[in-house]
């Protein structure tokens, strides 16, 4: 999860439009529900608040990993907005949880080094995977 969440983090926010539109969804509509959808990174951090020094940072990775999946998958597979929305801004705000904690539980299992270069290969890879949504036609 430490290599490939910054992927998913910010992939699922420069993809999310373009699902929306390939459903059929019109541009204001789709750039409307990723925006409501993006409420989700705030309400994140607020949820973390409450739970990062309550719950073991091992069982919020893996049970943030579990719920984004199912998040995603809904937004995925979702028809209507309220479907959409509703499980796009649940994914976001567990992905806010688990992309926080998994830095911090990263850190203390690996060596500077591993992470370093995990990381950074992970997040240059993040950012290419954004550039190409964002010129694709």
């Amino acid at each position: 999860m430490e290599s490939l969440g910054p992927i998913g983090f910010y992939g699922f926010t420069s993809i999310a439009p373009l699902v929306l539109l390939d459903k059929g969804f019109t541009v204001v509509e789709s750039l409307t529900h990723s925006a409501l959808t993006a409420l989700g990174y705030s309400l994140g951090c607020l949820l973390l608040m409450q739970v990062a020094e309550r719950i073991q940072r091992r069982t919020l990775v893996i049970v943030s990993s579990l719920l984004v999946a199912v998040a995603g998958t809904v937004f995925g597979l979702g028809s209507s907005a309220w479907v959409i929305v509703s499980s796009g801004l649940f994914t976001t705000l567990i992905s806010v949880t688990n992309a926080t904690v998994s830095r911090a539980y990263g850190a203390e299992l690996f060596p500077t080094e591993v992470r370093n270069t995990a990381l950074g290969r992970a997040y240059a890879l993040s950012r290419l995977v954004a550039a190409s949504c964002r010129s694709a036609p």
